[in-house]
């Protein structure tokens, strides 16, 4: 028995070897820009962040932020000045309530349809390696 050459095979799955690359890859260009700080990596810290959950990604077509609140983020200035989104009824509650309503039920088809398109992407990247 002891001649005889054990084959040990450990593979990786290729939907998790995708998120461990995808994670090692956001770390990266979070630590490149943090680095880039050097000591007032706190103060970029938050900005690096909110470009994540604010930019849309390869395999969804979405941001994190509006598949996790339905809505995409405002960003502050966005708020103070006025924009045609935010002009349409800043005073009439019950529009802006109707407006928020059907922002949920489209919210429902939004992740569907993201997570339609992440399996396309895990697909396309199977398809890729194979």
């Amino acid at each position: 028995m002891e001649d005889q050459a054990k084959v040990c095979n450990s593979t990786i799955p290729k939907v998790q070897w995708a998120r461990r690359s995808r994670k090692q890859n956001n770390s990266k260009q979070l630590k490149k820009r943090l680095d880039l700080k050097n000591s007032k990596w706190s103060e970029e810290l938050n900005g690096v962040l909110w470009a994540f959950q604010t930019t849309p990604h390869t395999a969804t077509h979405e941001t994190p932020f509006s598949l996790s609140y339905g809505i995409e983020a405002v960003i502050p200035p966005e708020i103070e000045v006025p924009s045609t989104r935010r002009g349409i009824c800043p005073d009439n509650v019950e529009i802006n309530e109707a407006m928020l309503l059907k922002h949920l039920d489209e919210l429902e088809e939004r992740r569907e349809r993201a997570a339609v398109r992440i399996q396309n992407y895990q697909q396309t990247a199977v398809r890729y390696h194979d």
